[in-house]
């Protein structure tokens, strides 16, 4: 369920620096559908194109100046649940290299809809901020098809994977590892589900659960004979997850 990552095109005057704003859903730049029922996260992230650092601000929140529209195949707007996890601060100073984040979650339970495709469009309007960078930008539409797949069991863990991704977001990472520990009650040798609990449990500073928990996945990967070799994501998060033990 992963989606593309959107450039947007920014108006701005000329005396302001252009900004830059990327739009990531499920964290992947790539094509993707959207699943009714399943978790979605959607994330937009400010950078400046310019060596200097910028400031954003909101008539309440500098979040509430970035949106995300949502219409079907025939341009009727979709009512998308999202909850904002971002920190709702006033202004935010961005630096050379740094990002200003905005991520909304949707959780798996929340929504369903008779749409065949969903178009995505993210848009930043701080035209009517009280200080800072004033400007608009807006993303091209992205057509995401709703698909309502026959649910393999690799299908079911990765709706297991979404969901607890999402719970994270929203900062209730007990209620991430039950629906993992859920999910491995029927299939306990699921590495992508085992990783991703050790992922969860990393968030959570239990490294030497965490350690056992994608042990266990690479124990599920060599036993896998579909997968040649071991994810190297995988591997990397062992090592970073000993080192948290040893140090």
């Amino acid at each position: 369920m992963l989606a593309p990552l959107l450039l947007l095109t920014v108006l701005a005057t000329p005396d302001d620096p252009p900004q830059q704003v990327t739009l990531r859903v499920n964290g992947s730049a790539g094509q993707t559908e959207l699943r009714p029922g399943w978790a979605a996260t959607f994330v937009a992230e400010i950078t400046s194109l310019s060596e200097g650092p910028f400031t954003l601000s909101g008539r309440k929140s500098w979040t509430d100046e970035v949106s995300l529209e949502a219409t079907d195949e025939n341009g009727v707007p979709v009512e998308l649940p999202l909850r904002m996890v971002t920190q709702k601060d006033g202004t935010v100073n961005v630096g050379a290299g740094e990002a200003a984040v905005v991520a909304w979650v949707v959780l798996d339970s929340a929504w369903s809809t008779s749409a065949k495709e969903i178009r995505l469009r993210a848009v930043l309007d701080t035209t009517k901020a009280p200080e800072g960078w004033k400007g608009r930008a807006a993303s091209p539409t992205v057509e995401c098809p709703v698909r309502k797949p026959e649910l393999t069991p690799k299908l079911l863990d990765a709706k297991a994977c979404a969901a607890a991704e999402a719970l994270v977001l929203v900062g209730d990472e007990k209620r991430a590892l039950q629906v993992l520990d859920t999910r491995l009650t029927a299939r306990p040798d699921s590495y992508a589900v085992l990783e991703r609990r050790g992922d969860v449990l990393t968030t959570m500073e239990r490294f030497a659960e965490a350690f056992q928990s994608y042990n266990r996945a690479l124990r599920a990967v060599a036993a896998d004979e579909s997968v040649e070799e071991p994810p190297q994501g995988l591997l990397e998060k062992i090592r970073a997850v000993q080192g948290k033990m040893a140090g």
